[in-house]
């Protein structure tokens, strides 16, 4: 008789410690999970159909620890103990994969937050139905896609694909392939080695310190510095900055401010208008636009320049005339201004084409003796002027439907 005190004392004990994980927050009924399962490297952690937000993080030990805060916005304990228990059969481990998920968490009435610690070896396959994911520290490949929170990545070894309906996406120390897309949030990329392929509807992309990268946004801005690999942008709309970049740069754009400054490779543009600045290119430069002023300094290499109006300023700097170094710039009106090396070979054509009737006094100025001449072609007026400098070499070619053209010399 003296031991039935004993048995219902631990029964209690039992059922005291099981309400602690389960408790009344206002409306909700909040419950908690905890989980350790024994893992060997080189395994997966797979989720799927849950909702709310997910945190992992690598570490060094062989074993997952997983714990999860539910709530569920439910009438009675009754009903809340039965979706834990539910839930507690969406773990599963089988040939070192732990599967998290299933019918027991997706319900529109539970919402999620797991912290997971994996070994770092890991490779990640999660998806969430709207919550955030935050990956940290995992050398395997991780897919991680959200029906539109945030996602955010950080000291990633192995390749990452990234999918949100519409929240921003962060990544930093990225080192193999990045694979990113959300549907109108911004995305961020800090210290990545790897390549980036970068996508949003229409949110604003920053890049600093990253490898090989391409980028396209439906109508947001671009700022990218210190890209070490090639770079590639389009974008439907919107103002682009590049600095300090060490490969080639190509910008597509239906408009937008472009400022481009320190490019050791080639640079290309097309834009359907708007302003564009480009300072220190070493490689070629060619640029097309429907309208907008053009102004290039340091320009160490070709240029081809063609716009459908808008005034054109040009520099050219390289010291090596053995390197490509000719000249074509086209606008349909507008003034162009040209800078050269003094000592530069090169066979100069520049041509101002304008109608008759035009009150207009256009001219051409050089500081270098040029053949020039004015004659009448149809409706138009036509000014000329040709020679080659220093002996001729790779041609100049500069016309406009309506500005003036000044050539100078660089000293």
């Amino acid at each position: 008789m003296k031991r039935y005190p004993i048995i219902l004392f631990f029964c209690f004990l039992g059922l005291s410690i099981q309400a602690q994980d389960l408790r009344k927050q206002g409306r909700y009924w909040v419950g908690t999970i905890k989980k350790t399962f024994q893992v060997e490297p080189g395994g997966t952690l797979h989720m799927d159909k849950v909702r709310g937000d997910i945190v992992i993080e690598g570490w060094e030990g062989r074993e997952i620890i997983v714990h999860e805060t539910k709530r569920m916005d439910i009438f009675s304990e009754k009903e809340a103990r039965s979706a834990m228990e539910e839930a507690e059969k969406g773990y599963r481990l089988e040939n070192n994969i732990l599967f998290i998920g299933g019918d027991g968490f997706d319900r529109s009435w539970i919402k999620s937050r797991f912290e997971i610690q994996i070994p770092r070896s890991f490779e990640v396959d999660v998806n969430t139905r709207g919550g955030s994911i935050q990956i940290t520290r995992i050398d395997g490949t991780v897919t991680a896609s959200s029906g539109g929170g945030e996602l955010q990545f950080i000291d990633m070894g192995g390749k990452v694909e990234a999918r949100t309906g519409g929240g921003n996406i962060r990544v930093e120390q990225a080192r193999d392939l990045v694979n990113a897309k959300t549907g109108g949030g911004d995305i961020q990329a800090t210290d990545c080695a790897g390549s980036l392929k970068i996508v949003t509807g229409g949110g604003k992309i920053y890049l600093l310190n990253t490898g090989e990268a391409s980028v396209t946004t439906g109508g947001g801005d671009v700022d990218i510095r210190g890209a070490a690999g090639s770079t590639q942008v389009k974008t439907g709309g919107g103002n682009i900055s590049i600095t300090d970049a060490k490969g080639d740069v190509t910008v597509t754009t239906g408009g937008g401010a472009i400022n481009i400054k320190n490019i050791e490779g080639d640079f290309s543009v097309k834009t359907g208008g708007g302003a564009i600045i480009a300072r220190t290119i070493a490689g070629a430069l060619q640029v097309r636009t429907g309208g907008g002023n053009i102004n290039l300094k340091d320009i160490q290499g070709s240029i081809d320049v063609a716009t459908g109006g808008g005034n054109v300023d040009a520099e050219i700097t390289l010291t090596d005339f053995t390197r490509p170094h000719s000249v074509k710039i086209v606008t349909g009106g507008g003034d162009i201004g040209l800078s050269i090396p003094g000592r530069m070979p090169a066979t100069i054509s520049a041509v101002i084409r304008f109608y008759r009737r035009t009150w207009e006094d256009y001219k051409i100025t050089s500081d270098f003796p040029l053949k020039q001449n004015t004659y009448e072609e149809g409706r138009y007026t036509i000014i000329k002027a040709e020679g080659e400098i220093n002996g001729g070499g790779e041609t100049v070619d500069l016309k406009t439907g309506g500005g003036n053209i000044r050539i100078k010399s660089l000293k």
